[in-house]
């Protein structure tokens, strides 16, 4: 049974356990404004220990600033993380980032990535958020998830996020229209 509860800034380095392999068979990218797609045949390796250094840095530093984070697991293994900002961002100060989301491969097409998305929405409304920012990876699965969810292509950019991420897909969820996947006790309780 996989559970879901917050984690520690400390636990984030527990990314390095996660086998993100995955094989890309579409790739997205945005040209002149419109969202453009084309096959691809990618076989995505392991990350490398810069870039889970990378990845648990960037997270810890969201945390020490407000950010909030769930880890999903089964037994003592984790294969699921989810982390949403802490602070209200964007032109208007009413979106909140969603800094990170991977589940491991293991964890995969078993609800978990439902689960830790609807905690970080919940988080942004508690903020007091209009929308979800979400800088997603150019990939079919990433961006697929995202779409199906209700977000779109974001009409405001945030300068910052994307100068650290050009490739990736930068979306909005309206956090108004989103219901949500998964809508259980375990959910509430877990955000709380």
């Amino acid at each position: 049974m996989i559970t879901i509860r917050r984690l520690e800034a400390n636990e984030v380095s527990r990314l390095s356990e996660f086998d993100r392999t995955e094989r890309i068979t579409r790739l997205y990218a945005i040209e002149d404004g419109q969202l453009t797609s084309k096959p691809a045949e990618i076989d995505v390796p392991p990350w490398d220990d810069a870039h889970i250094h990378h990845l648990v840095e960037m997270t810890q530093s969201e945390m020490d600033q407000g950010a909030w984070a769930w880890g999903a697991f089964e037994r003592e293994q984790i294969g699921g993380l989810a982390c949403v900002g802490g602070r209200l961002i964007g032109q208007d100060g009413d979106l909140v980032q969603l800094v990170l989301m991977h589940v491991s491969k293991d964890f995969r097409r078993q609800g978990v990535a439902s689960r830790l998305f609807d905690l970080a929405v919940q988080r942004a409304r508690d903020l007091g958020a209009w929308g979800l920012y979400i800088s997603a990876t150019p990939s079919n699965s990433a961006l697929g998830f995202y779409v199906s969810r209700g977000a779109g292509l974001a009409s405001e950019v945030i300068a910052e996020l994307y100068e650290k991420e050009p490739e990736d897909i930068h979306l909005i969820l309206p956090l108004d229209q989103y219901v949500g996947h998964t809508q259980s006790t375990d959910n509430r309780e877990q955000n709380r």
